[in-house]
């Protein structure tokens, strides 16, 4: 596997990118997170520190196998969704160094609408049904991720279903997207193997049979 030339948020100073820059690079990034929930995975680390950008693709650098996390996939893939869009919101806060790392998110659904202005007005509705809205319902409103969402608002359309590909294709670049493929691939074995022997075995109980006769 080829190695990846690490460059984290921190290093490409993220948080000076334009509000477009930044829009499109966290539709990447939930691609990604989107992709590695479809295998199974989850991120276990949103530090900046620990997500990397390389040729137009963001990676993350903690991630384990949802089964692994004793949690279930519901509650791993909303506390993911929910993490991104903490990253979202201290990006787009003023004066706050993402070196301090995500911002509490009970602050964050308490203070959220003295705040509504950070952001690009059509994403206001996603962030707060992610960051406020999740919190009484106890659960996100549909559209869960933030691709998805700004597919319904016909935004980017060409560059997510670009990306989207994309996206699929690293997540097995990744170590523990190797780890799945192994893991998937032993247990596809698995099912061949017993689905052949039960043919054999139904062959020889037939061949008792018919010399019994």
């Amino acid at each position: 596997m080829r190695s990846i030339e690490k460059h984290s948020l921190l290093d490409i100073n993220f948080k000076n990118f334009s509000m477009d820059e930044k829009r499109v690079s966290f539709m990447r990034m939930d691609l990604m997170m989107k992709s590695l929930h479809e295998k199974g995975l989850m991120i276990i680390n949103f530090d900046p520190k620990n997500i990397y950008y390389q040729d137009g693709i963001y990676f993350f650098d903690k991630i384990i196998p949802i089964k692994d996390s004793y949690i279930d996939k519901e509650k791993a893939i909303r506390s993911n969704i929910e993490d991104l869009a903490d990253l979202a919101f201290a990006t787009y806060l003023p004066e706050y160094s993402l070196s301090n790392g995500l911002l509490n998110k009970d602050v964050i659904s308490e203070k959220f609408y003295k705040f509504t202005s950070i952001f690009n007005a059509k994403d206001i509705s996603y962030y707060r049904g992610v960051l406020v809205d999740s919190k009484v319902l106890n659960t996100i409103p549909e559209p869960m991720y933030y691709s998805d969402y700004l597919l319904k608002q016909n935004e980017y359309k060409e560059q997510i279903e670009s990306d989207r590909v994309n996206s699929r294709r690293k997540v097995l670049a990744t170590e523990a997207g190797m780890g799945y493929l192994k893991d998937d691939n032993k247990a596809a074995f698995s099912t061949m193997f017993f689905f052949i022997l039960a043919i054999l075995i139904m062959i020889m109980m037939i061949a008792v049979f018919i010399m019994l006769m």
